[in-house]
């Protein structure tokens, strides 16, 4: 038929080339579509547009430091009315809420906002002797808040097609995060894995996750969380296990395996032992790194791809900066 076919490309725009529409819908990144009509933010209340709100509202408030002051500034003192007021263009959900409604579904939701520590405190623009919650968020910069909206529309609608496609197809989707050594106290690392397992959830739409309380980047696959160490923290994230956990999980061959990080580093930099374990565990069957914090990108690599050219994984071999993997 007519409309199975599609024009698309891969690298350069100026190369169009045929493909079939269902070929284009498996593999979304590797096969791009000409944008006919620029998208827009609607104000529309689908289930799947909930979905997307929740995920700009965690993205626009963060409880803990970023570490981007390019794009976010430390606000002491953010109330649930101004943050009601920036979102009302995004949503018609709470058109004829009120904002303590809207405190409400926040919490209800379990928004990463609410994480942050909150107080009563006098508002300087009221009138009266009525006092607000407000907590100490950093907020994303105004000028960059339209592009989140638009970016967690297109390209992140696209992305969890692309999973709900693979998991159509009997891949078990799961989800990996790690916390480097440091010398941060437990709760706040407890909150940043916290925010990272969130990402993994609300992006990538995985079906569990997998935490190292405490490795480094460089380390083995097969050396990490051996001692144990905050194991019996992975039930208030609600994870599946630790490392060893997924390891395990791999070995057993139940499924095929489709396994999901936040940025390279936040699975490895050892790409030599990454390789092992793709060699390892045949179940291991694709491996998706969000890069969204770093340069809007996602990366599909399938096992075929790693057994026939090692050299797919070579951005794995490591990081020239910091990145926060919470975001």
């Amino acid at each position: 038929m007519e409309g199975d076919i599609q024009i698309c490309y891969t690298d350069d725009p100026l190369e169009p080339m045929l493909q079939c529409l269902c070929t284009i819908n498996r593999n979304p990144f590797k096969y791009k579509t000409y944008v006919m009509k620029e998208c827009e933010v609607t104000r529309d209340n689908s289930n799947k547009d909930l979905l997307q709100f929740m995920h700009f509202l965690n993205e626009v408030y963060q409880p803990v430091d970023p570490e981007d002051s390019d794009a976010y500034e430390f606000q002491s003192s953010v109330s649930a009315g101004s943050i009601m007021a920036k979102v009302l263009p995004y949503t018609n959900m709470f058109d004829s809420k009120s904002v303590r409604s809207f405190s409400k579904w926040c919490t209800d939701k379990k928004l990463a906002l609410t994480n942050a520590s909150s107080k009563r405190m006098r508002l300087q623009k009221c009138n009266d002797d009525s006092r607000a919650v407000v907590r100490p968020l950093f907020v994303l910069k105004e000028e960059l808040i339209q592009q989140c909206a638009l970016k967690i529309i297109k390209l992140l609608g696209q992305y969890q097609q692309y999973i709900n496609d693979l998991k159509s197809e009997d891949l078990h989707v799961v989800g990996y995060c790690r916390k480097s050594y440091s010398g941060i106290s437990d709760d706040q690392r407890l909150m940043l894995l916290m925010l990272m397992a969130r990402r993994l959830e609300e992006r990538s739409l995985v079906d569990a996750i997998y935490v190292s309380w405490s490795s480094s980047a460089s380390d083995p696959m097969e050396e990490r969380d051996i001692s144990g160490t905050g194991k019996e923290k992975l039930k208030e994230l609600n994870a599946q296990g630790d490392t060893q956990d997924l390891l395990s999980l791999l070995a057993s061959g139940t499924k095929k395996i489709c396994l999901v990080v936040t940025t390279f580093a936040g699975l490895t930099t050892n790409h030599k032992d990454l390789l092992q374990v793709f060699h390892n565990h045949p179940s291991l069957d694709k491996l998706i790194v969000d890069n969204l914090v770093v340069d809007d990108t996602i990366l599909c690599i399938s096992r075929n791809q790693v057994l026939n050219d090692p050299n797919v994984l070579k951005d794995f071999s490591g990081r020239t900066c910091t990145v926060p993997r919470s975001k």
